[in-house]
């Protein structure tokens, strides 16, 4: 079976139209487990508009949330989480916003990095040329990143709901089968080093 992704279907060379080498993906499970994980100082699970709607257009997508949580921004707190998360069976995705400001407390990037075995710049990148589009320069403080880690996916985005729609719409789901996929296959390069 050829895997055909959103960017088309693979050329006889193995290659994607765009020059991208061909990595045939691991089947992906029937149900797509994303954990929601909120990183914020200031609001409540109660309160907490950014994660409440990235459930929503998670499971109106058809996949399901196994776990949502809301902690602080301490980055040994960051780090413990999202090592347990990757853990977890039924988590394949970890979609993660707040923390990604410009304040000394704003330690997402810095801690998650650290703990990723591949990165995806792509999606930052990605993300800050439609960002570009809207906001103009402003776009420049977008911290948006995304990788792998223990075979689970891991995105972050600043916890504004326009730039989570967007991020969402235009880059995550289009791709994420796919990416959770090559992030199961590169889950035994990670137990190999």
């Amino acid at each position: 079976m050829k895997w055909v992704s959103s960017t088309g279907p693979l050329n006889s060379s193995g290659f994607h139209g765009a020059g991208m080498p061909a990595v045939e993906p691991a089947p992906v499970p029937d149900e797509i487990g994303i954990a929601v994980l909120s990183i914020t100082t200031f609001r409540t699970l109660e309160e907490d508009d950014p994660g409440d709607h990235i459930v929503e257009l998670v499971e109106s997508a058809g996949y399901e949330v196994p776990i949502r949580e809301l902690i602080n921004d301490d980055y040994d707190q960051i780090q413990r989480v999202i090592n347990r998360l990757c853990k977890r069976d039924d988590v394949h995705a970890i979609i993660v916003n707040g923390g990604l400001g410009l304040h000394g407390r704003d330690v997402t990037e810095e801690a998650i990095t650290k703990m990723l075995i591949k990165t995806l710049p792509g999606v930052g990148e990605i993300l800050r040329h439609l960002l570009l589009e809207q906001l103009g320069t402003e776009a420049v403080v977008d911290r948006t990143f995304a990788g792998i880690r223990n075979g689970v996916l891991v995105c972050c985005f600043p916890a504004e709901q326009s730039v989570i729609d967007l991020a969402l719409a235009e880059i995550v789901f289009p791709e994420l089968e796919y990416l959770i996929g090559l992030a199961i296959v590169g889950m035994d390069d990670e137990t190999e080093q």
